[in-house]
């Protein structure tokens, strides 16, 4: 054996020249190719090999080392073998790689230097394959590392075929097979990204103790015997710790808040983030917020994810051009939605196909990576869920091969599903209609079979959906569907109201009201205005003043007149009385009067058009206006006939509300005992439909009842359970107003009266806030009562004078 001319190898040893020939020949790899990964010239590489070179350069080792992929002992051998011995001769191996031994194959291709996380991914395929390799009888197939473009399929499976070159001396073959369609190629370890199963079949090894890596885009849930590993993104830390290897840890420590906006726009997809990081690591001086902020514009995102020859773009074209025709047209409209994850129902409307398609075509592209599995329904459907980069390729395409004609037919189609499935979740809940009749928006036909599935639990249907349908409402209206908007806000106002969704409530409410005056359409003006001025000014609700929520209520029934419109009449006229009673009780006792008159008319309104859940709202209404105008024979005439018609259709919440009306008119009647029955019943109602916020006004009145009649203790816990049950970031000054109040009141009695300031004081402060002016001027009053106890007589005089000033107290509460 020789090692250069005229010198031979020790005994037992292999020349370093012979070395690397044999590890080359082996890794399947020209000179040529060689010294290409090396960086070395083909001259340089033939002279090693032939032993003209007495002693190769530690650089040249190292870089033959990356570039035939050694790593662990193999490594460090190689390494030695390029050490001078004593007498000035690059070292041999000692035994390691004898002479007479012809190595196995090597193709893998040099392990990623910057892998990061993956360790549980990592451990699991090694244990499956080194179980073969330590003998197994049999080929293990592994299709172990499947995930969308970009996600670090084919780093992991190199990394693990790394660890594993020992057991496996035979050797180990890589083939990407990409366009390997007509290839012949025998495999005893990685096949990168196959594209079916019939693509890897062919290529299985037979002879027992080989084990098979695939990786894959697709599942492969068809290979016999496969072991399916998903890969998902990278968890944050492992992002960000990624990203502080490619341009150095000290630049993202540096700007922690840039880096974690950068690795988020990336949406931790590992090759975004190796692409970020190959841009920054060639600017050394740019500041990681410049790369973050070229980022944040979503039209340009993809452009800036280009580094050289990585590009996410690209890599996301080869998955989109392995799609089917309908496939694509799938995957660019619905990339057009603002949807968080969605059901496959949502495809058939969009498409304008059936269900069974529709459920085809999205599962299709699942199967490609290109959706990914985010849930599974409560009904056991699978919900989907775009990965933000795909889904800003998904509207690059539409944007490129759509027109604007078919993408409004398809924004159409899918608000028209949305419309068809949120109206009969809303006419299956436990509340009548809170919104005037609606209008002409079309609705999509879907198989009863799937409605009855989807809806068994509407209120689940709509929690599950409550941000989508929102973004369904601005999609509607920017389309120009407000016709659509406005109707689907109206289905779901009952949901919204029932769970005391403030904020989404305003939303979709502001948007639907802006399309409509834009497009002119008043009926759909007048219906959001009628719905906002009613509920808006609710349980203290002050994002509308009660002044503002008295012009849009008058404004909502003079355009209902002039459409001659009478159920929206009765609605506007019904929120009227309701309003009107809530500024006579905290502004102007007078405005009681025209509540009743309004209540009157609505009342006269739906028995003439047969509308019952109106004629039982405008009862309701018109009891509680007689109620605090002491007409209580009256008063409880029209809300025992109010609940006599909510039991006959069926609402439960709106039966909860009528029974906690009937509980004040005996409270206020001097019944403490029916009263505490009924709110009692009231509340077993609330819970079983889980309306915390009727739950814990219940309680609420419940704790006055008990305060009023000395039971102190019992009243301190209702009040406290009250509280918990509210959440703090709820909207709901008036409720925590009330709280406070009552909660001063319970000081004063029980002698405890520097709390009862406290509790008071702030108490006043919020009815302020709120305009309320007769509730403020009745807790100035306590507040006064409680100074003078407390020694304070001047301040006690002062806040008596506030209270004079503002107004004279409305009806008692509960508890008197």
């Amino acid at each position: 054996m020789v090692d250069r001319p005229g010198r031979q190898a020790r005994p037992g040893q292999v020349g370093f020249g012979e070395l690397l020939r044999t590890l080359r020949e082996r890794a399947l790899v020209s000179q040529e190719e060689l010294a290409a990964r090396a960086g070395l010239s083909v001259r340089a590489i033939g002279n090693l090999e032939q032993g003209r070179v007495a002693q190769p350069r530690g650089e040249s080792v190292r870089l033959l080392a990356d570039a035939l992929g050694l790593v662990g002992p193999e490594r460090q051998r190689f390494e030695d073998a390029g050490r001078p011995l004593p007498d000035g001769l690059p070292g041999a191996s000692t035994g390691s790689w004898p002479g007479s031994q012809r190595l196995g194959p090597c193709q893998l291709p040099p392990a990623v230097a910057d892998f990061t996380g993956r360790a549980d991914q990592v451990t699991q395929l090694g244990g499956l394959l080194a179980s073969t390799g330590d003998g197994g009888t049999a080929a293990v197939v592994v299709s172990a590392v499947a995930g969308q473009a970009g996600i670090g399929k084919t780093a992991l499976a190199i990394r693990v075929a790394h660890q594993l070159r020992d057991r496996f001396p035979d050797g180990q073959l890589y083939v990407n097979l990409r366009g390997a369609q007509q290839q012949s190629l025998p495999a005893t370890l990685v096949l990168d990204n196959a594209a079916s199963e019939a693509q890897v079949r062919p290529l299985l090894p037979g002879t027992p103790g080989c084990g098979v890596l695939v990786t894959s885009r697709a599942r492969l849930a068809g290979l016999e015997g496969a072991r399916v590993i998903d890969l998902d993104v990278l968890e944050e830390s492992q992002a960000l710790e990624l990203l502080g290897r490619i341009v150095g840890a000290e630049r993202v420590a540096a700007e922690p808040e840039a880096a974690a906006r950068i690795v988020g726009f990336c949406g931790r997809l590992p090759l975004a983030i190796r692409v970020a990081g190959a841009r920054l690591a060639t600017r050394p001086g740019w500041p990681l917020t410049n790369l973050a902020e070229l980022l944040a514009d979503e039209r340009r995102r993809l452009d800036q994810l280009a580094a050289g020859d990585l590009e996410v773009r690209a890599s996301l074209a080869l998955s989109y051009q392995a799609l089917s025709v309908e496939q694509q047209r799938a995957l660019r409209f619905l990339g057009l939605l603002e949807v968080g994850d969605f059901s496959a129902w949502l495809a058939g409307p969009l498409l304008g196909v059936g269900h069974g398609q529709a459920e085809a075509l999205v599962e299709g592209l699942a199967d490609a990576q290109l959706l990914d599995l985010a849930a599974v329904d409560p009904g056991g459907a699978s919900r989907y869920r775009f990965h933000d980069l795909v889904r800003l390729y998904a509207r690059e395409r539409a944007a490129a091969e759509d027109d604007q004609e078919a993408t409004r037919v398809a924004v159409a189609g899918v608000t028209a599903g949305w419309m068809a499935l949120a109206e009969q979740a809303d006419a299956r809940l436990p509340v009548t209609a809170n919104v005037v009749s609606f209008g002409g928006a079309a609705r999509w036909l879907f198989p009863r079979a799937l409605v009855e599935r989807l809806l068994a639990d509407p209120l689940a249907w709509f929690e599950l959906e409550r941000a989508n349908l929102l973004a369904a409402v601005r999609t509607a209206a920017a389309a120009g569907l407000e016709e659509s908007a406005w109707e689907l806000v109206g289905c779901m106002t009952s949901f919204l109201l029932l769970r005391s969704y403030w904020a989404t409530l305003d939303a979709v409410q502001e948007r639907a009201l802006a399309a409509c005056r834009q497009a002119g359409n008043r009926r759909g003006e007048a219906a959001i205005l009628c719905a906002r001025g009613g509920h808006l000014t609710e349980a203290g609700h002050a994002t509308v003043s009660l002044t503002a929520g008295e012009a849009m209520l008058a404004r909502a029934l003079a355009i209902f007149q002039d459409l001659d419109d009478q159920r929206g009449q009765a609605k506007a006229l019904h929120a009227l009385s309701a309003l009107e009673r809530r500024v006579g009780r905290h502004r102007r006792p007078a405005a009681i009067g025209s509540a009743a008159d309004h209540a009157r008319q609505a009342l006269q309104l739906a028995r003439a058009i047969g509308d019952h859940g109106t004629e039982a709202d405008a009862l309701g209404a018109l009891g509680r206006a007689y109620q605090d105008l002491a007409r209580y024979r009256e008063a409880a005439t029209a809300l025992q006939e109010a609940r006599r018609l909510v039991e006959q259709l069926g609402a439960r919440r709106d039966l909860a509300i009528v029974t906690w009306q009937l509980a004040l008119l005996a409270g206020d009647t001097g019944r403490p005992s029916e009263a505490a029955g009924l709110l009692y019943d009231s509340l077993a109602i609330a819970r079983e439909l889980d309306d915390w916020r009727g739950q814990a006004e219940i309680l609420l009145e419940l704790a006055k009842l008990r305060s009023g009649q000395g039971q102190l203790e019992d009243a301190e816990a209702l009040l406290a359970a009250a509280t918990e049950l509210w959440p703090a970031q709820a909207q709901g000054r008036g409720f925590r107003a009330q709280v406070l109040d009552e909660l001063g009141r319970l000081r004063s009695r029980q002698g405890r009266d520097e709390q009862a300031i406290r509790h008071l004081t702030e108490a006043a402060s919020l009815w302020k806030e709120l305009g309320a002016h007769a509730s403020q001027a009745r807790t100035l009053a306590l507040l006064g009562d409680a100074l003078a106890t407390a020694g304070h007589p001047d301040q006690a005089s002062t806040t008596r004078q506030q209270a004079r000033a503002l107004h004279d107290p409305g009806p008692r509460h509960l508890g008197g």
